[in-house]
C-alpha cells in the first residue's frame, strides 16, 4: 500500500515537471519598440484636400446648337447679295440657264433641309476634392461643326416654258466653346467611385462667313458672328482610381442651352457622353 502511494506521488510530480517545461517552451517574449526617431512617423487619419486635372473628350448625342441659328441671315439676305452684284447675277444667270427667283413663286421663302455635322470636343477639367465625397470642379471644351441648309430657287428657262425649282445650299463652319462650373457628390471612396453632379454652364458659338451655292456657283453671304448663352447641366458617371495619382472618368451629361432661331428664342435640352484621364496631386 505504501509503495502504491509513493508511485502515485512520483507520477504526479513527473506530470507537473513536464507541464512546467511545456509552458516555458511556448512562452512569448515581447520586446518593446519605440515609435519615435527618423524611421518612424505617426500620421493622423485626416482627409487632405487634393487637386485633380483631367483631359476630357466628349461627344454630343444631339447638336449643341440648332442649325437654324446660323442660316446666313435668311433668304432676304441672299437675294440682296445676288441682286446687288451685277457680276454675280450674270454668272448665276448663265449657270442656271435663264431668269431665276430665290424662293418659290408662291411667295414661300423658307429654308429647309437643315443638317449639322458635329465633331467630338476636347477639353480640360480642374477639380478640388474638398471632402472625401464632395468636389468642386470647372472646365472648358472646344469643338467644331459644319451647318448646312437648303433653299429653293425657281428658274424661268425659255427652253422648258414652265419654271423649274432647284435647290441652293448654305454652309457655315462653327466653333463651339463650352465652360462649366459646378459640384460633384461621390458615393464611394474605393477604386470605383460613382457620382452625381450639377452646375452652371456658359456656351459661345462663333460662325465663319457663310457660303451659298447655286448651280456650282459659290459666293459669301453673311458676316462672322457669334451667339452666347447661359444654362445649367446635370451629370452622372464614375471615377476609377486604379493607383495614385492616376484616375479615369466616364460620365453622361444633360444641359440646357438658350438658342435663337428665325421664330424667336427658345431653350433646348442637349445631352453628351464624356470620357477622360487625369492626375491627382
Amino acid at each position: 500500500m505504501k509503495s502504491n502511494i509513493i508511485s502515485i506521488c512520483c507520477f504526479f510530480l513527473a506530470l507537473a515537471q513536464i507541464s512546467a517545461q511545456s509552458s516555458q517552451s511556448t512562452r512569448l517574449v515581447f520586446q518593446p519598440i519605440t515609435l519615435t526617431g527618423d524611421s518612424w512617423k505617426i500620421l493622423p487619419d485626416v482627409f487632405q484636400p487634393r487637386w485633380q486635372v483631367a483631359v476630357t473628350g466628349s461627344y454630343f448625342l444631339n447638336n449643341p446648337v440648332e442649325a437654324q441659328t446660323f442660316d446666313g441671315g435668311g433668304l432676304g439676305n441672299i437675294q440682296q447679295v445676288v441682286y446687288s452684284n451685277p457680276a454675280l447675277f450674270g454668272q448665276l444667270f448663265e449657270a442656271l440657264g435663264g431668269e431665276f427667283f430665290i424662293g418659290n413663286p408662291s411667295g414661300h421663302t423658307g429654308q429647309g433641309g437643315f443638317s449639322q455635322e458635329q465633331s467630338p470636343s476636347l477639353g480640360l477639367a480642374i477639380a478640388l476634392r474638398l471632402a472625401p465625397r464632395l468636389q468642386v470642379e470647372g472646365g472648358a471644351a472646344l469643338s467644331r461643326s459644319e451647318v448646312g441648309a437648303d433653299f429653293p430657287v425657281a428658274v424661268f428657262s425659255q427652253q422648258h416654258g414652265q419654271p423649274q425649282t432647284l435647290q441652293g445650299s448654305l454652309n457655315t463652319e462653327l466653333e463651339h466653346l463650352r465652360a462649366q462650373l459646378g459640384g460633384t457628390w461621390f458615393f464611394g471612396k474605393s477604386t470605383f467611385q460613382p457620382f452625381l453632379g450639377a452646375g452652371f454652364q456658359f456656351s459661345k458659338t462663333a460662325a465663319s462667313t457663310t457660303q451659298a451655292s447655286m448651280a456650282d456657283v459659290r459666293f459669301p453671304v453673311g458676316e462672322q458672328r457669334s451667339v452666347s448663352a447661359l444654362g445649367a447641366y446635370g451629370t452622372a458617371g464614375v471615377e476609377v482610381h486604379p493607383a495614385f495619382p492616376l484616375f479615369f472618368k466616364a460620365a453622361f451629361q444633360v444641359g440646357t442651352e438658350k438658342t435663337h432661331s428665325p421664330g424667336g428664342a427658345e431653350t433646348a435640352l442637349h445631352s453628351s457622353v464624356l470620357a477622360g484621364i487625369g492626375w491627382r496631386f
